[in-house]
């Protein structure tokens, strides 16, 4: 007979993961809380955070290293970065 026993209040054994899953909500409700967006783009809004933080230097990686760095080989390019919740226009061709 085995017994089995687990934290039953809802957190998980792995805390890096647990850390990393608050800090993405926690910057994503501040962008949405920032911004004049509708809580629809809820999950827009969590996806940019996950992106931001990929291209934010941390100080597990080397010092100036960037975990999207890593992944992809090259620095990634964020100087088309913008406020978020700002106004955006699409340019489009007439001819299209």
């Amino acid at each position: 007979m085995f017994l089995f026993s687990w934290d039953t209040t809802g957190t998980s054994n792995n805390g890096v993961a647990e850390r990393m899953n608050r800090t993405i909500l926690d910057k994503a409700r501040r962008m949405l809380l920032g911004s004049s967006l509708k809580k629809t783009f809820w999950i827009e809004v969590a996806m940019t955070a996950v992106y931001l933080i990929n291209r934010s230097p941390t100080k597990a990686l080397e010092k100036g290293k960037v975990p999207a760095e890593l992944w992809y080989g090259f620095r990634p390019d964020v100087s088309k970065l913008r406020t978020f919740g700002c106004v955006a226009y699409l340019h489009k061709n007439k001819l299209e």
